[in-house]
């Protein structure tokens, strides 16, 4: 069974009704009324969860849904009460908690993709005098960690009150997977009017680079060598969806015009930081003077951030494709290559896979 669009999970919640005449009046009508709704809410935990939240999370996530519920959720519990926040959110039902708390909002946000120089962007724009950038530099608020609350997002810009940009960059809002999934309509929802950015490379790089990062926070060994990526679907999806730059693209096109999205690539970022910078200033709204360039760059270049085996993550060496699984990647992403390479006016071989 496909998986609900986020407009179609927001329609099946408000579809909920208690049931009319005895079975609500009685008893045992209430009881029934409890199962199905637990049945309901389980349905719903599978469809955008995807997948069972970690117990360890539930149990870490127990006192922030009693500040939201006066209750203190645990186990699956907080696991539904995590998920009922979130389609209340899909739903427009938190506007209250922000309204008149504009200047704590972020007004850009770059979305990804990430190992696409991402960091090295945020970190350098975080120079300029009139952009703030959120700590943590990938909040995750608008997916995975909505549960949080909106207090908590709010919290991350307070110290940007008085600057024209406030800004983050969350790499899995364009990853495609599980709650992620719902990033494009959070934002458009509660951030109408935010200024998107977009970065890729190409497309086959990026997989080797994002693999390389995800192993390095593999513990526990749980992912096999490179070559055997495709047999894991959750990974496939993360590693190899990401590359698919069209496909994530489209999904944030169906909420905003494209004069609020700004696609870059790594590579013209690194062969021509001064017109990449110059564009992206632009774009915000923000004068693109000689001495925004000097203070933002680095001898007149981009200072590169996060590379392999950066912040704590074990270094692994590039990886080898072989001949077949090279093959597989790229009959999967070369189609949406050539559409997204059209989109940002790039010529076809721009990128030689």
């Amino acid at each position: 069974m496909s998986a609900d669009t986020p407009e179609e999970t927001v329609k099946r919640k408000k579809r909920r009704k208690a049931p009319t005449g005895a079975e609500g009046a009685t008893a045992g009508g209430t009881e029934k009324l409890r199962k199905r709704r637990r049945r309901q809410d389980a349905g719903a935990a599978a469809d955008v969860a995807g997948e069972s939240a970690p117990a360890g999370r539930n149990k870490r996530r127990g006192g922030k849904n009693k500040e939201r519920g006066g209750k203190d959720h645990t186990g699956s519990s907080n696991m539904l009460a995590s998920l009922n926040y979130l389609l209340d959110g899909l739903a427009g039902e938190h506007h209250d908690q922000i309204e008149g708390k504009e200047k704590l909002l972020p007004n850009a946000i770059i979305i990804g993709a990430a190992k696409s120089g991402t960091t090295t962007l945020i970190d350098a724009l975080g120079k300029h005098p009139d952009i703030f950038r959120s700590s943590p530099k990938e909040p995750k608020f608008l997916s995975m960690e909505y549960d949080k609350g909106w207090a908590w997002y709010l919290r991350l810009f307070r110290e940007g009150v008085d600057k024209k940009i406030r800004m983050e960059a969350s790499t899995r809002y364009s990853s495609g997977q599980g709650s992620h999934r719902f990033a494009p309509l959070l934002m458009k929802t509660y951030l109408p009017d935010v200024k998107i950015i977009h970065m890729s490379r190409q497309p086959m790089d990026r997989v080797v680079s994002h693999w390389r990062h995800v192993k390095g926070r593999d513990e526990n060994g749980r992912h096999g060598d490179f070559n055997s990526m495709l047999e894991e679907k959750s990974l496939t999806g993360l590693v190899v969806g990401s590359s698919m730059y069209w496909a994530r693209l489209s999904e944030y096109r169906r909420f905003f015009p494209d004069e609020q999205i700004l696609c870059l690539t790594m590579e013209d970022m690194i062969s021509d930081a001064p017109g990449t910078l110059k564009k992206v200033l632009e774009f915000l709204g923000l004068p693109a003077t000689q001495e925004a360039m000097d203070t933002v760059l680095v001898d007149g270049k981009f200072e590169q951030q996060n590379e392999a085996g950066a912040k704590g993550r074990v270094y692994f060496d590039k990886p080898e494709w072989s001949p077949e699984m090279y093959a597989k990647v790229k009959a999967m992403v070369e189609p949406d290559m050539k559409k997204y390479l059209a989109y940002i006016g790039k010529p076809e071989d721009y990128w030689k896979i």
